[in-house]
């Protein structure tokens, strides 16, 4: 089985993550088309064992619904609405082909203007696109229901950390260490 992720910009616990799933279920193959070019940080992909990676800037929209229909995923997961030729391949994908699409959300509500536009664009447009919204906190899961997702359709806790980083070092295993890259643009 595929999965595929769509996503913005790779980071160690990002890979941590998906290297951990493709760990515990070998059977799944994990597919990731990342963004090379439009980076905001330093961080260097390390290309993983088990999850195998591609460079966004080898894709148009027809790429990507090509690549969509090689792996013929049962889930895919979009790191959010950013990148408008991801949006178009899922949504041109899910037309002749089941698969469940799950939308990362770390955005909270602050009732600005281009929020408002939001919930009434996700209602008519993104709701069809995304099944779930996958919520990093409660801010989160709060805006995702102001765009319309029910409480069962809303999934928690988006962040995790590589795992695996830490439990290779005895000495950090005693107590909380946080590394952590929280913008002003997140509202944390």
């Amino acid at each position: 089985m595929n999965i595929v992720v769509l996503y913005s910009e790779v980071m160690g616990y990002t890979q941590g993550i998906l290297e951990a799933l493709a760990h515990l279920k070998p059977e799944v193959q994990v597919h990731v088309v990342y963004w090379d070019k439009r980076k905001l940080s330093a961080y260097s992909l390390d290309e993983g064992k088990s999850v195998k990676y591609y460079p966004r800037s080898s894709f148009d929209v027809n790429r990507l619904k090509q690549f969509l229909l090689d792996k013929m995923p049962p889930v895919i997961f979009v790191s959010g609405w950013m990148d408008k030729e991801y949006l178009s391949a899922i949504k041109w994908f899910k037309k002749n082909n089941k698969t469940r699409v799950v939308s990362g959300i770390d955005d909270q509500f602050h009732g600005r203007i281009r929020q408002y536009l939001g919930m009434i664009v996700s209602r008519v447009y993104y709701k069809r696109i995304f099944d779930y919204m996958w919520v990093s906190g409660m801010p989160q899961y709060h805006y995702a229901s102001l765009m319309g997702y029910k409480m069962n359709t809303i999934v928690s806790n988006l962040y995790s950390a590589n795992s695996q980083l830490f439990s290779q070092n005895p000495t950090l295993a005693g107590g909380w260490y946080i590394w952590a890259d929280f913008p002003p643009r997140k509202g944390l």
